[in-house]
């Protein structure tokens, strides 16, 4: 039934790791671990960052490090385009520009043609458009802003879907193939192209630090499914700059990780939370009931109080609604049945049960591996 189909796929940033073998697919990371049970399974990144000592907090506070990497984008790039969507990363990211007086700067926001359609994402598109014209509509005029949002891209139709998959060889199963159109899905009917004769910055926030509690520390992980694919660019003088974390600047992603744990920490000391890795590992993800207070004490801020909440997240019931209205209008029932043989066929005979989630036909996340912050204090170890 599954054809193989090539689906060649640029910034390819992530990848698993099953002992010394390397992979760039979640799926073919756990076939190879389903053979290979006594080896270590990771999820990694590209960056030095990763193998840094995190347990000595950078000394300066985070608007110094962001301002720095602002400074270190606007020296090295002609050209400056941020992935914006309102949201508490890419509003905190133009914020930082903002501070730094970046001139020129263009916001680039892209939505499929199907998601365009839908009564969510046309009340969200006017909901975000009203807000940035009252809070950016002068200061764009100042500084030479470009607002380029909106624009269109093209997902892979039924029948490109199920080559596609059956060659599904880049990303994370459950954000890029088992999700409906994420940005891994892209066509490449549509595209965006860039001034050819300048150096252009695709600047993208992701995810915010995940922090947990493994033997008595405070620890910072990441996790694939915060991961999915970044959408394509065509041009190859684009280059895709993480704000967050990178090799530019690692103190950013450092201090953040030791402020969200510092944060965690007051958390649990007031409600009283054992300090487990369980709780840390709850209370980390944003669909916990403290995810605008964490985001609050790590300078994150959305541009409206609706996209400061998690409704558009993954699973969150914004989302899950412009989901279902996408399958009732443009029947993409066809890509889910594809998704779902494809799981049965193909994944649930090759992947050890442990790591499958069968009621959602999904693959659990995998971790990469942590990075030790502070120990648990004293007055937590108590509650152990």
């Amino acid at each position: 039934m599954f054809e193989s189909y090539r689906h060649n796929k640029k910034n390819k940033f992530q990848y698993f790791k099953v002992g010394d073998e390397r992979f760039d697919s979640d799926l073919h990371a756990y076939q190879y671990f389903t053979k290979n049970l006594n080896n270590e399974i990771t999820f990694n990144l590209d960056l030095r960052v990763m193998d840094r000592d995190w347990q000595k907090e950078p000394e300066k506070d985070l608007s110094y490090y962001k301002t720095a990497m602002c400074e270190h984008i606007k020296q090295h790039y002609d050209k400056i385009v941020l992935g914006y969507s309102g949201g508490t990363d890419s509003e905190t990211i133009l914020e930082s520009f903002f501070e730094t007086k970046t001139k020129d700067l263009e916001l680039l926001n892209i939505i499929n043609i199907y998601q365009q359609q839908t009564k969510n994402r046309q009340w969200l598109k006017e909901h975000t458009e009203e807000a940035v014209r009252n809070k950016w509509g002068l200061v764009a005029k100042d500084l030479g802003w470009k607002f380029n949002m909106w624009k269109s891209w093209k997902p892979l139709d039924y029948t490109q879907y199920e080559k596609a998959i059956t060659d599904y060889n880049y990303g994370s199963w459950t954000v890029d193939w088992r999700y409906l159109n994420s940005w891994a899905q892209n066509s490449g009917e549509i595209t965006h192209t860039f001034d050819k004769a300048k150096r252009t910055a695709l600047v993208m926030g992701k995810e915010k630090p995940d922090v947990v509690i493994e033997d008595g520390w405070w620890c910072f992980r990441l996790l694939n499914l915060n991961w999915e694919l970044p959408f394509d660019c065509v041009d190859p003088n684009v280059e895709l700059v993480f704000f967050w974390i990178n090799d530019v600047v690692p103190e950013l992603i450092i201090k953040l990780a030791h402020m969200k744990a510092k944060e965690m920490q007051k958390i649990f000391i007031e409600e009283q939370i054992k300090p487990t890795h369980e709780n840390s590992q709850k209370h980390s993800q944003y669909l916990d009931k403290h995810y605008r207070r964490l985001n609050q004490a790590l300078g994150f801020n959305a541009i409206t109080d609706f996209l400061n909440s998690d409704a558009q997240k993954t699973f969150g019931w914004f989302k899950q609604a412009e989901l279902q209205e996408q399958k009732q209008l443009f029947n993409e029932g066809n890509k889910i049945k594809i998704v779902n043989d494809y799981f049965d066929q193909v994944v649930a005979k090759t992947v050890d049960n442990r790591f499958l989630d069968f009621n959602k036909k999904n693959l659990h996340g995998i971790w990469s591996k942590s990075k030790k912050l502070f120990p648990v204090c004293d007055e937590l170890k108590e509650l152990m």
